[in-house]
């Protein structure tokens, strides 16, 4: 029951409100789980969380609630796909004495991959989800973001509805976990730094480098840590109650609980009674991972808000026949024509950086750089041009820096 895996989101609207629990609960009901059919390649739906042993779909505590999901997915190996359209595609083009097409080529693949899923073996996944209903907070303990996603498209259909957007802080995490290993007196009192990082260039020409068992402060550690790479993952303790590795993304990973936790839930009498042992050890680790959030929260910056920080993702961006963005639209944005605002985007003076060090930039550059969604990299780039700082995109959709503020 115990968490490894924190992907966290900020909800917004209806459901950031409160969705009393018996509406809940009758929405998730008509999306449990059942095996996935001979025809699917994969199935999710809700499951009890104290699987079969137990029978409701949504266990809440103090306003935290408990929600489980079941993935199950046919497995079929690449490698035997292709093999065999492969050989199928051999024996046309013996047959029919010319090369088979690339859409007959996809035709024969799906025709494989249709006759192979019903003979194909199961995998069934678990997947938990906190919702923190005081805080509009969920957490998803999935192995990656793709999965979580899928957790929340699952709600989202079983609602109708449903605004979050992956939360987000004000400063880069990856800028902030640098300083951190660089400067120990700026540390948090919370924060302890443990024995592994991953560090990458900052350009992207120097590769990774990645540590375990070391010492942070060490002055050979330090020594190595040079200029210009920027901490993506780092290992960290919270308050003495959490450890885990922080990923720029705001993903935690490997997360470990202290020993006295861990001693506290053990020592709760609970009479052999699996619902009490699961409710009594959810109860402790949200109560523990809830402060730890919001002290990691605090630590980054402040939270920045999707509405007027360009993070929403439901915003539209309106671009001229020359490329340029002319305007957007969203929740309490002007959707006419409009001069941009973005220097005030926290992440802008980081935009000026990057772009400056590689003396040019572009929309795709400052995602991929920044893990950024398209809209907000755009408005970056174009805040960038407004104040003089590069050149207007060119036509394969860069531009060259200007000058620095």
């Amino acid at each position: 029951m115990w968490f490894k895996t924190v992907h966290a989101y900020r909800l917004h609207g209806a459901a950031a409100a409160g969705i009393a629990l018996d509406t809940l609960t009758s929405a998730l009901a008509e999306h449990t789980h059942r095996p996935v059919s001979s025809a699917e390649a994969r199935r999710l739906g809700w499951y009890p969380p104290a699987g079969r042993q137990g029978t409701q779909l949504v266990h809440e505590i103090q306003g935290h609630r408990l929600l489980t999901v079941l993935r199950q997915e046919r497995i079929l190996p690449a490698s035997v796909i292709r093999e065999e359209v492969e050989e199928r595609v051999a024996e046309r083009e013996a047959t029919e004495g010319r090369p088979v097409p690339r859409r007959d080529r996809q035709a024969i693949k799906e025709q494989v991959i249709e006759e192979l899923l019903p003979r194909a073996f199961t995998r069934t996944q678990r997947i938990d989800m906190w919702w923190d209903t005081d805080r509009a907070l969920i957490a998803i303990n999935a192995a990656s973001r793709t999965r979580a996603e899928e957790v929340l498209d699952l709600l989202r259909q079983s609602l109708g509805s449903l605004q979050v957007t992956p939360l987000a802080v004000r400063q880069l995490p990856s800028r902030t976990m640098t300083n951190w290993v660089h400067q120990p007196k700026i540390r948090p009192a919370w924060l302890r730094i443990g024995e592994k990082a991953v560090l990458e260039d900052s350009h992207g020409d120097d590769g990774k480098w990645s540590a375990s068992g070391i010492d942070i402060d060490a002055d050979d550690t330090q020594s190595v840590l040079a200029p210009g790479r920027q901490v993506t993952r780092l290992q960290i303790e919270i308050d003495e109650r959490v450890t885990a590795m922080l990923h720029d993304d705001l993903t935690l990973k490997s997360i470990r609980f202290a020993d006295a936790l861990l001693d506290e839930a053990s020592q709760v009498e609970d009479d052999d009674d699996p619902i009490m042992r699961l409710e009594t050890d959810f109860a402790l680790m949200t109560g523990a991972l809830r402060e730890c959030i919001e002290q990691l929260i605090d630590g980054l910056g402040g939270e920045a808000d999707p509405a007027t920080e360009g993070l929403s993702d439901q915003w539209t961006v309106r671009i001229n026949h020359d490329g340029r963005v002319e305007g957007i639209g969203g929740s309490g944005i002007s959707a006419e024509p409009q001069p941009f605002g973005y220097q005030n985007d926290p992440l802008y003076p980081e935009a000026v950086r990057h772009a400056g060090e590689l003396s040019k930039t572009s929309v795709s550059g400052i995602q991929r750089h920044f893990k950024i969604g398209y809209n907000r990299a755009c408005h970056l780039v174009e805040a960038m041009e407004a104040a003089g700082i590069v050149t207007p995109m060119d036509n394969q959709g860069r531009r060259r820096v200007i000058t620095t503020p």
